[in-house]
């Protein structure tokens, strides 16, 4: 197999009730990977997503901007992020009506900053494995699942052929932990530098997957503009 590229989706609408929905700022990232795509690859090769919206509008800005006319990509629900809100409901009990979580970043002084802190505490929580009755996924079942989910649709391939798949940055992190071999912590903290758009890029070898690169954005790098780098 030539590449397995994990493809991270745009940035979302963090400032809005319904997260799952590119941002302007979204599409124009998805278009400048798929310019610069057209012009570092070939091909995309068998495509795979995950079925939350960010990831299909992702793939579909990105494939118009590499000149792609390839067929709809395979959906695969294992391929999606965990329920980053039953997550921080469980951590932070106050969040779990409906549009507090907005509320409260809308009062804060930094959103972003306010949602990272009221996140890391609630992911510490989760994986710890001390709470796991509290939740209907566990972390480990989180990964099992996006692992089974990659093995999938490498199976679908032809053995030389290309891959690139739609995911969020759990998905990539958790396979990274499972190719790498890393603990639970160091898992999660490659999450929180996944780019939005970067590419972690994967070989199918005979001893197994490995890594080729992790959270590659020449693409946002060289295009000149500051704003296309985002992490949410």
């Amino acid at each position: 197999m030539a590449e397995i590229r994990l493809i991270r989706h745009a940035q979302a609408r963090l400032d809005q009730e319904n997260y799952d929905q590119l941002s302007e700022l979204g599409v124009l990232q998805s278009e400048v990977l798929g310019r610069w795509l057209s012009t570092t690859r070939r091909q995309p090769g068998r495509i795979v997503c995950g079925t939350l919206d960010r990831h299909r509008q992702t793939a579909t800005a990105c494939l118009a901007a590499w000149g792609q006319t390839a067929p709809p990509p395979a959906l695969d629900t294992r391929l999606n992020e965990f329920d980053h809100q039953a997550v921080l409901a469980r951590c932070w009990p106050e969040l779990s009506g409906p549009g507090t979580l907005k509320t409260v970043l809308a009062t804060a002084e930094n959103p972003q900053r306010k949602f990272q802190e009221l996140f890391l505490a609630s992911v510490e929580r989760w994986i710890s494995g001390r709470y796991d009755s509290d939740y209907e996924e566990t972390w480990g079942s989180f990964r099992s699942r996006c692992v089974a989910g990659l093995e999938a649709a490498v199976n679908g391939c032809e053995p030389s052929g290309e891959l690139s798949i739609f995911t969020s940055g759990g998905p990539i992190s958790a396979i990274c932990q499972h190719v790498l071999g890393l603990s639970d912590v160091k898992a999660i903290e490659m999450n929180w530098s996944i780019l939005n758009t970067s590419l972690t890029v994967l070989f199918n070898r005979r001893k197994g997957l490995r890594l080729g690169s992790f959270n590659l954005a020449a693409h946002l790098e060289v295009s000149g503009d500051a704003r296309l780098i985002t992490y949410r």
